[in-house]
């Protein structure tokens, strides 16, 4: 396939068309928040008619658990689009414990629009949400920062970000999803699939759209998964705070 015909070629494995998501999902969703999750982060993707986010809570051991995505119609050039972005990530969850979680962190993509996301994220740098530009290379961290005069920015690793999140999804169940996911969610998150490619006689590994297939879910949890580099906090206190409402 190399040689001859040019084209990439991927090993079995290298996509998620066999994961079982069914396997993975649990009765939690943003209404019903489980009892481990300690810290709750958001991805948002933006196009041009709408921005779609994921909520991901995660647990004390670094599980996941995908609470819910959601999606806002409005056009990214319109102030109306962006209250309601705001009040998305000031909603507060009741927690098992008794207290009341709210968003730790957001990341919110900036390849388009660049201006309106900066816009919104300046003034919110305080409250950990930041505008992102994903940049190539499996080498990359999954999260650096880059300062501007428009904003603070946060350089995402993407390839090596969906390396991890494959990773995960195709052994154990570190990652869970609420059951109030369908199969629409699920083909976006199968979008991609890892191929390797020849580039003066060496091989390169490139994450590929697969035909026909979204991919806004993948990329609204790889951006969830970045915010998780932002939250230091200390997790006992967290639960013990949590608790300690009544």
């Amino acid at each position: 396939l190399n040689t001859v015909l040019g084209e990439p070629w991927r090993g079995e494995g290298d996509d998620l068309d066999g994961t079982d998501f069914t396997a993975l999902q649990r009765p939690f969703n943003l209404d019903s928040v489980p009892s481990d999750v300690l810290v709750l982060t958001v991805g948002i993707d933006v196009q041009a008619d709408r921005l779609e986010a994921t909520f991901t809570g995660w647990t004390k051991e670094g599980d996941m658990r995908v609470l819910g995505h959601v999606v806002i119609w409005g056009s990214p050039t319109e102030n109306e689009t962006w209250i309601d972005v705001d009040d998305l990530l000031r909603r507060q969850f009741k927690h098992p414990l008794g207290g009341v979680l709210t968003v730790d962190a957001a990341v919110i993509d900036s390849g388009n629009w660049a201006d309106a996301v900066y816009a919104f994220c300046r003034p919110r740098t305080g409250r950990r949400i930041l505008a992102a530009k994903g940049v190539s290379g499996f080498g990359r961290k999954s999260l650096e920062f880059s300062t501007s005069r428009k904003a603070r920015l946060a350089l995402l690793g993407v390839d090596g970000i969906k390396l991890a999140l494959h990773q995960r999804l195709t052994h154990g169940q570190t990652i869970l999803f609420s059951d109030q996911l369908g199969g629409d969610y699920f083909d976006q998150i199968r979008a991609e699939r890892l191929v390797t490619k020849f580039s003066r006689g060496r091989p390169t590994r490139a994450w590929e759209v697969i035909s026909g297939r979204r991919n806004e879910a993948l990329d609204t949890l790889g951006y969830s998964y970045a915010a998780r580099g932002l939250v230091g906090l200390d997790l006992e206190r967290r639960e013990s705070d949590l608790a300690s409402v009544t």
